[in-house]
């Protein structure tokens, strides 16, 4: 049955959970493999301006240079993913310290956690609000494996429609779970756009 998501993290997270089930892709094989990513890129574009220059040799088409920046920013998104990193954020602020950095006035709006509350505060339901909570007072990280007893158990499986507050949470961001296959422990971390909700939840 084909699951379509809203936005790539989401979307990434749930194929990863396809494609790779025991965890076992690392830092160093996601680098490579935008490494690898980002010269087939290169690749097209020195086709693309071959066929400018007028010089012989194979082609590639615009088409073909927009399939492999999607997988430039796939790749990305997965070594951020693995990282705990809300690269939405992170781009946001690299782009206006850029600027600032520059003397230029042009800024990428921040939208962090308080605003996209207030803007829609009955996002985040009570069982959201209090799994979050749970998560930074256990130290901003907590043991998820499948035991008896767990507290994050009631988190799952808990809204009946086919959906849970545990994947609710890592669909929006707010938290990544990784697997630990050595010693079959999983861990559920709060990534910086949970704990930028969490943040607004205490002070309000």
């Amino acid at each position: 049955m084909t699951r379509t998501f809203t936005t790539l993290r989401a979307a990434n997270l749930a194929r990863q959970a396809e494609w790779d089930p025991d965890d076992r892709i690392t830092l160093a094989y996601r680098g490579n493999e935008m490494g690898g990513e980002c010269g087939e890129a290169q690749n097209v574009i020195k086709k693309l301006e071959r066929e400018r220059l007028g010089i012989r040799g194979s082609r590639a088409t615009v088409q073909d240079l927009a399939e492999e920046l999607a997988d430039v920013v796939i790749c990305a998104d997965l070594i951020a993913m693995a990282e705990g990193i809300d690269l939405d954020q992170a781009i946001a602020r690299k782009f206006n310290l850029t600027s600032e950095k520059q003397g230029l006035e042009t800024r990428l709006s921040l939208l962090f956690a308080e605003e996209n509350l207030k803007q829609n505060p009955d996002d985040l339901d009570e069982p959201l609000r209090w799994f979050l909570l749970m998560i930074e007072a256990a130290g901003g990280e907590i043991n998820s494996s499948e035991y008896p007893h767990n507290p994050i158990n009631v988190f799952c499986d808990d809204r009946g429609d086919g959906t849970d507050t545990f994947n609710l949470s890592e669909d929006r961001g707010y938290t990544h779970t990784t697997h630990d296959s050595d010693f079959d422990i999983s861990t559920t971390r709060l990534t910086n756009k949970g704990q930028e909700v969490v943040a607004v939840l205490k002070a309000a």
